[in-house]
């Protein structure tokens, strides 16, 4: 079929109403001032139907609060304690419950929440406030555990007075116990919701859950368990599977939560009677997470949190610290060589562990549990823990070798971060050993097998890997100075090893960076200045290569930043700026004025204006080095910028910045000869010229007036660059030329409004001096546009250049485009007139 049969190249079919559609090979684009198109909003479509583009343009993102409604039953109770006596809490509710908008209820709430505080003595055994608050606890528990209501319901709750918290506790258990009795399987993960919201800052709904305890414990057993059995019979069904893995996550959590709100009461029964419901049920509960931690079937991120869950449950059963990392220790290494003092209950909920080797992805996530539920900082677990830790770290980095999956290697990376940490923890105890001392030493064989890790995968493929190897050096370099104790950690031969080894390094090595920026970050500038002083114009050399400019650029800051710090601080404080500005400002001065332009463009975007952020009075620096007689009266070579170009390449990066303003006219003088700037305005190079026109041009405000002298500028540039043979500098100019045009429409509209008066009381009153400046300054802005579009039009003269026509009918096309909505009213409006 041809292409104009399909309508394409030509207007599509009308739709129903008679309107004319887009042509279907038309690109839809936002409707620009100027634009012939239409806007999206004219466009007329057949009714009923809506495009992508609107879609997409209309779609916001709408916050879903949800709706209180009350049942019959609870209007009847408030309406009648409302008509028996005036009660401003009935009233509050009756009329939030007659809203349908949840924004409008959420702020009521607020409002009974100030109430409820206001309650006082007199109110305990009232039976309407009793009652609202009756309603009020059923209207939380009707919530979504994610709406904004249920949250705003529970600060509410919170905020009662401490006499009367006993009854809305009485009925948030009563509520509860009610919830967990529905049988209901697309019930369940609502209670599940429901119990873990009330553990989150809501202090009344905890000490509801703290109290059943049990019930809510085996409730969350029942329910793992009844998972487990759902997801045997999902084979395939990967939609239902997949809500499956969601819900028992949430159930996980839940009851971890719970566990750790409640230990010490699961260590006092548990103590007292080992044969009560409640250990059943911590048996039942771990037999199950240690189940699902052993069947493939679940996700990772489930096997992962059953992994803790074990750990934590194994921790609250057996109520000794000393014993602890010996059975965690079993458990994980000498699954096939049970010990004679195994606790039979630990033999009965893991006997598959003990049974057969587990797989290398259990072994992972069970260690991964022992890192984080172990309490490392306490220092209760003594040589054995030091030892479990160590055993750890072993498995983890021959995991590492045998576990290539991708997500399995974030695991393991995330685990020896954690590991690294946990150390840290370790290391922080008085009573730690000098065994662990040495053995977690820089020089040690498990440090060293850190930093081979380190080493292999700084530069891996995921993200994650590599920002978890920057924490892990991080975590090294903390735990070897631990080990050290008060020994100089700039002398230390492992600081001084690993930093010349760094050094060492290509510099093509993306991973070198993000270490050297540890470093830097640990010991300052100094520390790596020491070593070699030269790295700045190495890492600026680097700085030209455009895949390894990010990462240079950011190790520079880190060391400028530092350095700066440093030397303040330091006794010679009153001298650092020297010493800073010629380790840091004149490599990169020196780099700006002999490289190519064409390989400065990245120390130009990303390191020029992260140096002056961090110290603007080095722009000072900058003019006075570049601007001396014997650098910026030589041109330099046509293939650099020459002092010349540098300069004004400082200078227009330093005005888009913010740091200097012109809007006085003695700003120039001040700043640079005037004759400096048009000699780059007119400089050989197209690069000098450029930046001495985008410095004139681009500015921090965009409503900054224009001075005399840069309108003056403009005259002197236009005319010389008219006729560029380059079609890359003709589209800087236009572009450039256009940022102007918009700065002088701005600030002209600023301009107008201060030369009208403020109050209409005396037509004849005088005008303010500032009024006066505006109309002086608003009629130079029309006398230079009179002149440009002169000049423009005067290009247009036959047998003009083609440069020449190029660059006039743009700029007058954007002056068109500029100036087509100002305020017509005003005397200063500025038109293009024929002539």
């Amino acid at each position: 079929m041809s292409k104009r049969a399909l309508g394409v190249g030509r207007a599509a079919v009308s739709p129903a109403d008679g309107t004319t559609a887009l042509p279907l090979s038309m690109p839809m684009r936002l409707h620009r001032r100027g634009d012939n198109f239409p806007t999206l909003s004219s466009l007329a479509f057949p009714s009923g139907k809506t495009t992508v583009v609107e879609m997409v343009l209309k779609k916001k993102k709408v916050l879903e609060v949800g709706r209180i409604v009350l049942d019959q039953h609870q209007r009847e109770r408030l309406q009648c304690i409302v008509s028996v006596e005036k009660n401003d809490l009935a009233n509050l509710l009756l009329e939030c419950a007659q809203l349908t908008d949840g924004i409008q209820q959420l702020c009521l709430l607020k409002k009974i929440g100030c109430m409820l505080r206001k309650l006082g003595g007199d109110d305990v055994h009232h039976s309407q406030s009793s009652t609202c608050m009756e309603i009020l606890v059923r209207i939380y528990w009707g919530l979504e555990s994610r709406s904004p209501l249920k949250r705003a319901t529970a600060s509410a709750l919170n905020g009662i007075p401490e006499n009367l918290k006993e009854e809305v506790v009485s009925c948030l258990i009563s509520c509860l116990k009610k919830e967990m009795l529905i049988v209901d399987k697309s019930h369940i993960r609502k209670v599940i919701d429901s119990i873990a919201a009330c553990m989150e800052n809501f202090s009344l709904g905890e000490m509801c859950t703290q109290y059943l305890y049990l019930e809510v414990l085996q409730f969350l057993h029942m329910t793992l368990v009844d998972f487990k059995l759902q997801n045997m019979n999902l084979g395939g069904q990967h939609i239902l599977q997949n809500k499956l893995m969601h819900d028992l996550l949430a159930a996980l959590k839940a009851t971890m939560v719970l566990v750790q709100k409640v230990q010490e009461k699961i260590h006092d029964v548990l103590c007292r009677n080992t044969e009560s419901s409640l250990w059943e049920t911590m048996c039942g509960l771990l037999t199950c997470v240690i189940e699902i931690l052993l069947d493939g079937d679940f996700l990772q991120t489930v096997q992962s949190t059953a992994g803790m869950a074990a750990l934590l449950f194994i921790k609250t059963i057996a109520d000794c610290d000393e014993l602890l990392p010996k059975l965690v220790h079993d458990l994980l290494f000498n699954s096939n060589q049970r010990a004679h003092d195994v606790p039979e209950w630990l033999i009965q909920s893991c006997g598959q562990l003990y049974s057969t080797p587990p797989p290398d992805d259990v072994v992972l996530f069970l260690s991964q549990g022992s890192l984080a539920m172990l309490d490392w900082k306490g220092g209760k677990m003594r040589n054995s823990g030091e030892h479990l830790l160590l055993d750890i770290l072993t498995v983890l980095l021959s995991l590492n070798t045998r576990l290539k999956e991708s997500s399995m290697a974030m695991t393991v990376s995330r685990n020896l971060s954690l590991w690294t940490t946990s150390a840290l923890d370790a290391l922080h105890v008085d009573t730690c050993s000098q065994y662990l001392k040495n053995s977690l030493n820089g020089n040690s064989e498990a440090i060293q097998k850190l930093l081979e890790y380190i080493w292999t995968h700084w530069e891996h493929p995921l993200d994650g890997v590599r920002h978890q190897t920057k924490t892990i050096f991080k975590n090294i370099l903390k735990i070897h100075q631990k080990t050290i104790d008060d020994t100089c950690v700039l002398t230390d031969p492992f600081f001084l090893n690993i930093t010349h080894n760094l050094m060492s390094l290509e510099w093509h090595v993306k991973g070198k960076y993000v270490l050297l920026g540890c470093l830097v970050e640990y010991f300052g500038t100094e520390h790596i200045l020491t070593v070699d002083e030269s790295i700045p114009k190495q890492v600026l050399g680097i700085n030209l290569e455009q895949s390894l400019a990010t990462y240079a650029t950011d190790l520079l800051e880190k060391m400028f930043v530092s350095h700066k710090n440093q030397l303040i601080s330091s006794s010679e404080s009153g001298y650092w700026s020297k010493r800073w500005h010629d380790i840091w400002v004149s490599p990169f001065l020196m780099k700006l004025c002999e490289e190519k332009p064409s390989r400065t463009t990245y120390i130009i975007e990303c390191y020029l204006p992260k140096l002056l952020k961090c110290n603007p009075d080095s722009l000072t620096f900058m003019i006075k080095e570049l601007q001396s007689s014997d650098k910026a009266s030589n041109v330099g070579p046509f293939n650099n910028r020459g002092a010349l170009g540098a300069l004004m390449t400082c200078l227009r990066a330093a005005r888009a910045q913010g740091l200097l303003s012109t809007a006085e006219e003695s700003a120039w003088d001040e700043l640079i000869p005037i004759s400096l700037i048009k000699q780059a305005l007119v400089h050989k190079h197209e690069q000098v010229c450029l930046d001495a026109l985008g410095l004139i041009c681009e500015t921090h405000c965009s409503t900054e007036a224009l001075s005399q002298q840069e309108i003056a500028l403009i005259k002197y540039f236009l005319p010389y660059n008219m006729n560029s043979q380059s079609p890359a500098m003709r589209q800087q100019i236009v572009w450039l030329m256009k940022k102007l045009f918009s700065r002088l429409r701005d600030s002209s509209q600023v301009l107008y409004k201060q030369t009208q008066p403020t109050k209409q009381k005396n037509a004849l009153c005088e005008k303010s001096p500032k009024s006066q400046q505006a109309e002086i300054q608003l009629q130079q802005y029309k006398d230079f546009m009179v002149w440009i579009c002169d000049t423009l039009l005067q290009a247009l003269f036959p047998g003009a250049s083609f440069p020449r026509k190029f660059i006039a009918l743009n700029l007058l096309g954007i002056i068109a485009e500029v100036f087509e909505n100002l305020e017509e009213t005003s005397t200063y409006s500025f038109r293009i007139t024929g002539q």
